[in-house]
């Protein structure tokens, strides 16, 4: 689905053919902003569309690790065998790390590892907002009728239309994609990280 298909999709919706009223900008905005909600549904959810990994080799008394470019938010942190718990706070003592804190770029380890070894970073990886009209969005495709939704509605709110029909189906298609994707979640979950 590229956002030329929902923009027409949209403008039939509202009768609203000519740039007059939503320009191809506006819907590049709101192609962002509904990407990043529906991306937010989808990582809280633990779904594993965007999940990926990377592997960091820690060297002794070493705590701060790039993140990759396209990191997003973290799903588990792992440094050999042991699963890190996230941490507010530092410690400047040394030992196998327990804890890890995410900065805009990076992560910390604490304790400051005491010894050289390999940590495992699952994160969802950030969507890449289309730059123009003919790029395809990437969702899956059961989010693809929330993405949309999404969009209608900033788009009529624009519009100066009564938004509260989309914002009722919206509420109801929200409740069943997140329904959906805990059920289905899991599974897939497994099968993508290999448990």
């Amino acid at each position: 689905m590229t956002l030329q298909d929902v923009a027409n999709y949209i403008r039939s919706i509202l009768d609203e053919p000519s740039q007059t009223i939503l320009t191809d900008n506006d819907f590049l905005y709101y192609a962002r902003q509904s990407l990043w909600k529906v991306y937010d549904l989808i990582t809280q959810t633990g779904f594993p569309y965007y999940l990926t990994k990377t592997e960091i080799s820690v060297s002794k008394g070493t705590n701060e690790y790039s993140l990759p470019s396209d990191f997003g938010k973290i799903d588990d942190v792992i440094f050999e065998d042991y699963h890190l718990v996230q941490a507010n706070q530092y410690t400047t003592m040394e030992g196998t790390p327990e804890y890890y804190v995410v900065t805009e770029n990076s992560i910390l380890l604490f304790p400051i590892p005491d010894e050289d070894g390999t940590l495992t970073v699952y994160y969802h990886k950030k969507p890449t907002p289309p730059a123009q009209l003919s790029d395809t969005i990437n969702i899956p495709e059961l989010a693809e009728r929330l993405f949309i939704l999404d969009m209608l509605i900033q788009c009529a709110t624009k519009g100066g239309y009564d938004t509260s029909p989309w914002l009722q189906q919206y509420l109801i298609e929200e409740r069943n994609f997140k329904g959906q994707l805990m059920r289905d979640g899991s599974l897939i979950r497994v099968q993508k990280r290999g448990f």
